[in-house]
């Protein structure tokens, strides 16, 4: 009962942040940075260390993954700025037809958000959702559904996006296999996703529901002027290959050998999306609208931003570790009979839920709950998987890629949460029980 002090560290300390973003009169990094000073203060961390836990935390997210974020956001500001996300679509749905339209932009999204983010590629794809529309005469909140909820899921579970590079990092678990994982536990909830989406699609078309849209239908044809849809694609896959090559190369080379350090240096994720920055600087440079140092530094000033929120939530996460939160918070739910897995999901809805943002949601639930997966025994890699797949379950106006996603889409906030809200969360759920039932088999490589 003497240390009752600690839960309200963290409850008050989670408030004071939601209240301040919900305000929308300070940024939300700022925001976190006074949610982790109020619980330093509650928290009767020691004065002395308090500066030190902040520089601390914070830094251990730019050694993490400091150059992936640069080289991350370059390349995805290379990659739009020379239209070839918008041809990468375009010829998606070429390939399948109009008919299969909602798979065609489900595969864009699984595909874009890997190697460009979530709302880099909604700025791109999601203003021709009313175009299509005119085109096909299939509703728009169906292609909201169908291109955001496999972005979503991509962009929260699968590397090298900065999230799951994050989580990979302060779990300490093999990269190589999380982004294996990521990718089998997040196709089903993509599967499931894109038939919501025609069933949406169905029922929206039955209740007689009418976009209006006073944009000109889509010219699908291929600009020539732009880069094709296929170098988009090796562009894409790149990064994913030598990820994937150099976190096996310990199975098929022998121990320091050459080939094994060439190997897992160029599959390190930093250097990885550094190789594919420069590649697309020279295949991309006859169709860049400006000069190339000038998209470069403009990479680099997004990845700032990121970067700092990243910082700051880990600021906040090292203090409430620091302070004794997590070990309390875990002590108490160690009395209940719900499985880990579970707990672990519980958290990170709330914790979404309350500062709004999955990639802090998923490193505080990290800072408080690791040491209870290694004490048990249980699935550091389970953990991860859900520290991603979790962001999706029960995602709600809290989230200010919510927001981002209505006012792209012109939707009304009824019609975004049908669009996005519940299939999400049913994508979400589809994916973590096939954690639970990956993590009841137990044999799979590299699982713990």
């Amino acid at each position: 009962m003497n240390d009752m002090y600690l839960l309200w560290t963290f409850v008050i300390s989670l408030a004071v942040i939601i209240v301040l973003i919900l305000s929308k009169k300070l940024n939300p990094s700022l925001c976190l940075f006074i949610g982790a000073i109020v619980a330093a203060i509650i928290g009767r961390v020691d004065f002395g260390s308090i500066a030190g836990t902040f520089n601390s935390s914070f830094g251990s997210i730019l050694v993490s993954t400091g150059i992936l974020m640069v080289f991350a956001f370059t390349f995805s500001q290379y990659l739009n700025e020379s239209g070839g996300v918008t041809e990468f679509a375009k010829f998606m749905v070429r390939i399948v037809g109009n008919k299969y339209d909602l798979i065609a932009m489900a595969i864009v999204g699984y595909i874009l958000s890997i190697p460009v983010g979530l709302l880099a590629s909604c700025a791109i794809v999601i203003p021709m959702f009313r175009p299509m529309s005119k085109l096909t005469g299939r509703p728009v909140p169906a292609y909201l559904t169908a291109f955001v909820v496999p972005s979503l899921l991509t962009a929260c579970a699968v590397v090298p996006t900065s999230g799951p590079v994050l989580f990979a990092g302060l779990l300490g678990i093999d990269i190589g296999w999380y982004m294996i994982y990521g990718i089998l536990i997040t196709i089903p909830g993509a599967i499931v996703s894109t038939i919501f989406a025609y069933l949406f699609s169905n029922h929206l078309k039955k209740k007689g529901h009418v976009d209006e849209i006073d944009a000109e239908a889509i010219d699908l044809s291929a600009d020539p002027t732009k880069p094709s849809a296929l170098l988009v694609l090796a562009l894409i896959l790149i990064p994913i290959a030598t990820i994937t090559i150099g976190s096996f190369a310990p199975y098929f080379t022998p121990d320091g050998s050459f080939m094994r350090g060439f190997l897992s240096f160029i599959g390190n994720t930093g250097i990885s999306m550094f190789i594919i920055t420069m590649i697309s600087m020279w295949t991309l440079r006859n169709y860049l609208p400006r000069a190339s140092t000038v998209i470069f530094a403009d990479g680099i000033k997004e990845s700032g931003t990121v970067l700092t929120m990243l910082g700051f939530a880990n600021v906040y996460a090292g203090v409430l570790q620091a302070a004794g939160v997590g070990e309390y918070i875990v002590g108490m739910l160690s009395n209940t009979s719900i499985n880990l897995l579970w707990l672990a999901l519980i958290l990170l809805v709330a914790l979404h839920a309350g500062t709004g943002a999955g990639t802090v949601a998923g490193s505080t639930a990290i800072s408080l709950f690791m040491s209870t997966f290694v004490d048990s025994g249980a699935s550091l890699m389970a953990f991860g998987l859900i520290c991603g797949i979790g962001q999706l379950v029960l995602l709600i106006p809290t989230d200010v890629t919510f927001w981002y996603m209505k006012d792209a889409s012109g939707l009304t906030v009824g019609d975004t949460v049908k669009a996005v809200c519940i299939p999400s969360t049913i994508a979400g759920v589809v994916s973590f029980i096939l954690i639970l039932i990956m993590n009841s088999i137990g044999t799979f490589p590299m699982w713990f």
